[in-house]
């Protein structure tokens, strides 16, 4: 196989094409369509850019996270048809080799950074894992981010943009002093929509600084393995709230 081969096999995908969409890969494709020099250092540019050095690791992520029509049918708890699993797995399987390949792959001549990749990526069964389970890892920014904040702006149709928080808060329940009781009720109720379970509303209150925003962080991380997504927004943003539930939905 050759980069050109590799390259052709992308312009064939039908259910991972909006991977393209993406800065490092689309650097990544156009490296395989034409290996030089100066686009080999334009991928890995790109790919330093992100804070990441291991290619297989970026790509996984990126493919597991990606927006596509079984994506969309299973968080609708709709049956993915035969024809588009199978597409999916052909796919995945191409895809696969790529996130394989190394930096000794490109035969181009002069100082090359480097980067690297991992000995095994087997995406088609990783896939099915986190298709099987939508509702607790989402897709999409869902996927990549567990906390948001939401600003208005009437330049879009919904009048706000959901922006990811990329550095959040690491705080745990553990680093909050006092109020201990109180944590377990919020953390508890939270655990119950985790699981699909009844949950109620919670109002904290309380004197500034004894620990209410901090809480909510804290149990956000905690549970971000099972699916909890923490979105923040002001008073003055309150009458957007049913156009996001409806997008949320």
């Amino acid at each position: 196989m050759t980069p050109r081969d590799y390259y052709g096999w992308t312009r064939c995908f039908a259910l991972f094409r909006g991977l393209e969409e993406d800065p490092v890969i689309h650097a990544f494709y156009e490296l395989l369509k034409d290996p030089t020099p100066e686009s080999y250092a334009v991928f890995v540019h790109e790919l330093y850019e992100t804070g990441n050095t291991n290619w297989t690791r970026y790509f996984r992520e990126q493919v597991l996270s990606l927006e596509t029509g079984c994506v969309k049918l299973a968080s609708r708890q709709k049956m993915i048809p035969a024809v588009m699993l199978s597409a999916a797995k052909t796919e995945l399987y191409a895809l696969s080799e790529m996130a394989l390949l190394s930096p000794g792959f490109f035969d181009i001549y002069g100082y090359k950074a480097g980067y690297t990749v991992e000995d095994e990526c087997s995406l088609y069964p990783l896939w099915l894992e986190r298709v099987s389970s939508v509702s607790r890892h989402g897709f999409g920014a869902f996927a990549k981010w567990h906390m948001f904040r939401l600003e208005a702006d009437d330049r879009t149709d919904a009048g706000y943009r959901l922006l990811p928080v990329t550095n959040p808060d690491p705080v745990k329940l553990s680093d909050l002093v006092g109020y201990k009781r109180q944590q377990q009720e919020v953390l508890d109720n939270t655990q119950a929509l985790a699981n699909g379970a009844k949950a109620a509303n919670i109002l904290l209150y309380g004197d500034a600084g004894t620990g209410k925003s901090a809480t909510v962080k804290a149990v956000a991380n905690e549970l971000r393995d099972e699916g909890i997504r923490l979105i923040e927004l002001n008073k003055s943003s309150l009458h957007l709230l049913p156009g996001l539930l409806d997008e949320l939905a």
